[in-house]
């Protein structure tokens, strides 16, 4: 008889591969976790954004936008919706990120792209 754990760090290895770069995943009892990157400060800087789309692309955008930020030393104040049609934003375009109801990123970019992207809009003062 196999013992239920003997397959654990293969299956571990080929979760982490099917996840594509940019995601660090942790393996506790057979599912699957992000890795979380370190939290902001409580009293960081927030930035309202809407991020829009579903699904696994969601939750990564997500992910990536918090830990870009949290490296700036900001924090994200995030309004998600689901339902892209009604934002008028094509599903071929989502998950994407908005900005005072403007499209800003779209697709999955890097964490470093957004990181550049947030740099450039926020921390020198001026808004994209």
């Amino acid at each position: 008889m196999q013992h239920p754990h003997e397959n654990h760090a293969d299956d571990c290895i080929s979760a982490w591969r099917r996840t594509g770069l940019g995601d660090a995943l942790n393996f506790q009892e057979r599912t699957l976790f992000m890795a979380a990157c370190i939290p902001s400060s409580p009293d960081a800087p927030h930035i309202a954004l809407t991020l829009v789309g579903a699904g696994e692309p969601l939750i990564r955008l997500e992910k990536r936008l918090h830990c870009a930020a949290a490296g700036l030393g900001l924090a994200l104040d995030l309004d998600i919706q689901k339902d892209a049609a009604a934002l008028g934003i094509p599903f071929a375009q989502t998950p994407a990120v908005l900005l005072d109801g403007r499209l800003v990123l779209s697709g999955l970019p890097r964490t470093e792209e957004i990181e550049a992207w947030l740099r450039q809009a926020f921390q020198s003062g001026n808004q994209p």
